[in-house]
């Protein structure tokens, strides 16, 4: 199964999946039956309970590289060489210390910070 742009390549959402590959660092996308996309969407590949959840990512822009923290994932951070660099970076720490935490049966935080911009005149 090849890697895709990260688009759906179908009208219909549920007919294909995207997989996180072997990896860990891209999306495969899967085509599945109706019965099991809803299936999917509810357990892992053992049966446990899955759902996606979203993480507020704080990217800062120093004078020589890039750095990225995850205020919910206290220690979660990534550093590197431009913005594309530090978000694979950062995707990787989030999901070595997810397993970390589920390793030593800690639990998982809830993603409860949000960010925003505000526009001003100046």
């Amino acid at each position: 199964m090849g890697k895709d742009s990260g688009s759906i390549p179908t009208d219909d959402p549920l007919a294909f999946f995207p997989d996180v590959d072997d990896v860990g660092l891209g999306v495969v996308w899967r085509h599945r039956s109706p019965e099991d996309s809803q299936k999917r969407l509810a357990t892992n590949r053992t049966g446990g309970s899955r759902r996606m959840k979203e993480y507020t990512v704080i990217y800062e822009h120093g004078p020589d590289n890039w750095s990225a923290y995850v205020p919910d994932l206290p220690g979660c951070i990534a550093t590197g060489k431009n913005r594309n660099d530090v978000e694979t970076q950062i995707r990787e720490a989030m999901q070595f210390h997810i397993e970390g935490l589920r390793q030593h049966g800690e639990p998982v935080p809830e993603p409860t910070i949000e960010a925003g911009k505000v526009v001003l005149t100046t």
